[in-house]
């Protein structure tokens, strides 16, 4: 009697759980948010949408060279430039993709083993450090490169290059590799030192080049390629020495110095590398906090300290770095939901600078903000979900990435997850909820059984009782 009232028990509760189920079948199905872009005014800045200007624009600085610019590190925007786009024979340009290709090919403390090729170069027993290069002899790369970097050293370039590919020719072959890789699209090299090469011109001939060259660069292909060295740690601490002691096969001490080595000093040491080759001025630097390389090529003699400090100089007068968006801060424009509807919040995920004139915020009144969604659960406070994209009235476009504003914890079941299934395939939807009525339909049957049966048997049980009694 009392398994038959727990077999009832056990019914009643299928028959709840079949009704809990068969309402969560005919809920309509959850909406998947997902922003793909939006667009939102930013209070205070410039309205003009149609208006593209330089960033430049009433930015006047005096200089001698025929060709400059100044671009920030990294987001390589130009700040300045003149002439930028002038091709030229530029053999700095040569010179320090060598110096890159040799610092990420090989370490510092390679023996360099000197050819007759770089032995016969002008330099190679006239050099400021009073260090000849002779055939067969073994210096460590970071000396050559040095000796390259301070004193424009086209010894120590082919000597360097003849280790990286055996011969000059192969490794013109990967510079001119590496500068597609960077986009350099208006350069193209056919030497390691930089030597100018023009098109139907000897070079024991008195007259002076007058048509165009065959190795070629442009300030703007210069800027790329330092932006690409300056990502190297080897060629940036290089870059950075204004002068330096090395030891020579382990007994001679040499002391080495920039030959510009006064622009640290002159610049307040705003400059803190530089690189003289060809009538060309490289620099890096910083001015206001903004990170700069300058490029000046073709500067008088006399003005070749002065051209770069004005560069600088302008930049300070002339710009100011601001705060974008602070990490931590509610981005209240837009908001994400996890793919089963729980909203959530956005905050910047790091802290974004730009640059812009002292007098205009220069900014776009439009923001855009784009999606990494869907997004499942669980949600983390570190996870990048999406990214708001200012941008400057140049052009320029400054991504920054989002947050969640909280953290949602996983509570799918695997019950959740099946009804889910179910709500993107309909057929399949209809066909359970009507395996699921006519399961209801015999539970409920079961249901009558059971409670008449329950009836009966207490009945007898009461009858039992009264009849023991008498």
């Amino acid at each position: 009697m009392i398994r038959a009232c727990g077999k009832n028990i056990i019914i009643i509760a299928s028959l709840f759980l079949t009704v809990i189920l068969f309402s969560q079948f005919m809920w309509p199905a959850v909406s998947v948010f997902a922003t793909v872009e939006s667009e939102i005014p930013v209070t205070g800045a410039n309205n003009s949408e149609d208006e593209k200007n330089n960033i430049y624009d009433g930015l006047e600085i005096e200089h001698d060279a025929k060709s400059v610019i100044a671009v920030e590190i990294g987001r390589q925007q130009v700040l300045y430039e003149y002439a930028s786009n002038s091709i030229m024979s530029v053999p700095a340009a040569s010179k320090l993709m060598t110096m890159l290709i040799a610092c990420e090919r090989l370490p510092l403390d390679t023996m360099v083993t000197i050819s007759s090729v770089a032995a016969d170069m002008p330099d190679a027993d006239d050099s400021p450090d009073y260090v000849e290069l002779q055939t067969g002899d073994k210096y460590l790369l970071e000396y050559l490169l040095l000796r390259m970097l301070y004193y424009n050293s086209d010894s120590a370039a082919v000597a360097i290059a003849e280790q990286i590919a055996n011969e000059e020719a192969r490794f013109v072959e990967l510079m001119n590799s590496r500068a597609q890789s960077f986009g350099m699209t208006q350069t193209n090299y056919l030497n390691s030192t930089g030597k100018p090469v023009y098109e139907d011109f000897e070079a024991d001939t008195a007259i002076p080049p007058t048509n165009r060259p065959l190795q070629y660069t442009t300030a703007v292909d210069l800027a790329k390629l330092m932006n690409a060295a300056l990502q190297n740690e080897t060629f940036t601490d290089l870059f950075s020495r204004s002068n330096d002691q090395i030891i020579i096969n382990g007994e001679k001490l040499v002391p080495m110095r920039n030959e510009i080595e006064p622009l640290w000093t002159f610049s307040e040491n705003a400059v803190t590398g530089a690189f003289l080759s060809g009538g060309a001025v490289i620099t890096r630097g910083s001015k206001n906090e903004i990170n700069l390389i300058t490029i000046a090529i073709g500067s008088n003699t006399d003005n070749i300290y002065t051209d770069t400090i004005n560069i600088y100089n302008g930049i300070e007068d002339f710009y100011e770095i601001s705060t974008l968006a602070k990490a931590g801060d509610l981005y209240a424009e837009d908001f994400e939901q996890t793919v089963d509807g729980e909203t959530f919040g956005l905050v910047y995920s790091k802290t974004t600078f730009y640059i812009h004139p002292k007098d205009n915020e220069f900014l776009k009144s439009i923001v855009s903000y784009k999606t990494y969604g869907p997004h499942s659960r669980p949600i983390q406070r570190s996870m990048l979900v999406g990214q708001v994209v200012f941008e400057l009235l140049d052009g320029t476009k400054i991504p920054v990435e989002v947050s969640p504003d909280r953290q949602i914890l996983s509570t799918i079941t695997i019950l959740d997850r099946a009804l889910d299934q179910l709500q993107q395939n309909q057929n399949l939807t209809y066909v359970i909820i009507a395996a699921l009525g006519a399961f209801a339909i015999v539970l409920l049957w079961q249901l009558f059984k059971a409670v008449r049966e329950t009836i009966h048997l207490i009945i007898l049980v009461i009858l039992d009782r009264k009849t023991r009694k008498t």
